[in-house]
């Protein structure tokens, strides 16, 4: 289980660090673990969404703005470099986004309620004061980081309700450059 988590933060360290000419090798690596690690998750349709999954060690998660993968012609990939603007919001077991999470125990949650820190991690998205609430018909995902795992999950929300991707069909979809997939998710309003 140790050689899991050293090869997950090391996958994780290169995928966030490295050049951008390793960019396509990092992701269908990245894809790899979504596929590995894919669990269920279930969002409450609440104000704030409440998540909740089987217990998992976690050292960070985030919920991640991925609106530009539906409507932008750029690259994104399905986890942005620390501190990048697609952040809506994270926490971790530091406060910010370090080689801290590697080295402090994981903490085992099994259920987050949006911009609410669980006790045993801190804020590291925004850095300091509240966070803006999720708008409505725009999509997002969440990301679970741990010890044996890397988690994903994308939704949105409008008038009729919540709309759930897993997130391997996303990443699967951002990795092969299938955006009409993601238009398509988003056009089932």
């Amino acid at each position: 289980m140790r050689i899991l988590f050293y090869v997950t933060m090391a996958v994780l360290v290169i995928a966030l660090l490295g050049p951008p000419g390793c960019r396509r090798v990092r992701e269908h690596v990245l894809l790899s673990l979504v596929r590995e690690s894919e669990r269920p998750l279930d969002i409450v349709d609440d104000e704030p969404l409440v998540f909740r999954f089987p217990p998992t060690d976690v050292r960070a998660v985030a919920v991640i703005d991925y609106q530009d993968a539906a409507t932008g012609d750029a690259h994104l990939s399905f986890v942005p470099p620390d501190g990048s603007s697609a952040y809506a919001w994270a926490a971790g077991v530091c406060p910010e986004w370090s080689p801290c999470l590697e080295s402090r125990p994981a903490q085992t949650l099994s259920e987050l309620t949006y911009g609410k820190v669980p006790d045993g991690l801190q804020q590291i998205e925004p850095p300091s004061g509240s966070v803006a609430p999720l708008q409505p018909n725009r999509l997002y995902g969440l990301a679970l980081l741990g010890t044996k795992l890397f988690s994903l999950k994308v939704f949105y929300r409008d008038d009729r309700g919540l709309h759930l991707m897993e997130g391997t069909r996303f990443a699967e979809a951002v990795v092969h450059n299938r955006r009409d997939e993601l238009r398509d998710f988003l056009a089932a309003r």
